[in-house]
């Protein structure tokens, strides 16, 4: 049994979007360090970034794209978290479009078997990701899982 299973899923589609992304990303990056007088050439991190094309999120391929990119990769964790509804209480995945969260709770929604779900949003400066959140017991089953757990500190 597990309490949670929270996952950070492929927010890209593609290698090709990854990279398109990642370009715009570091032009940005380098713009904003031109406008504010903080480019640095002897940075580290900056001679990394220009010599690899690396960006400020790390991993590989199949961490970073999916096809359909992460609607797609949620969908099918639904759809396949559905098989392990005994053995886990919660479901959780990160949101990082907020554009993409309308798709998703209509996944959630329609799936009949679902008997709580929740949307959280959470925020730090300008970056906003939400955390999707669906379990397959309602609230009785979630009391006696807490019992079996015992969790309370008995």
């Amino acid at each position: 049994e597990m309490d949670f299973i929270m996952c950070n899923p492929p927010f890209y589609e593609s290698e090709e979007a990854f990279q398109k992304e990642n370009s715009r990303k570091l032009r940005n990056l380098a713009n904003s360090r031109q406008k504010n007088g903080t480019a640095n050439n002897n940075n580290k991190n900056n001679n990394q970034s220009s010599k690899t094309g690396s960006n400020n999120f790390g991993g590989t391929g199949n961490e970073l794209w999916y096809p359909g990119g992460e609607v797609n990769f949620i969908r099918t964790m639904i759809k396949e978290s559905s098989k392990y509804k005994h053995q886990c209480l919660w479901f959780t995945s990160l949101v990082s479009r907020k554009e993409h969260i309308p798709m998703i709770e209509d996944m959630l929604y329609d799936n009949n078997h679902l008997k709580l779900t929740k949307v959280v949003e959470m925020g730090q400066g300008q970056k906003t990701v939400s955390i999707v959140v669906w379990s397959f017991m309602d609230w009785e089953e979630h009391l006696q899982w807490s019992t079996r757990r015992r969790w309370g500190g008995r």
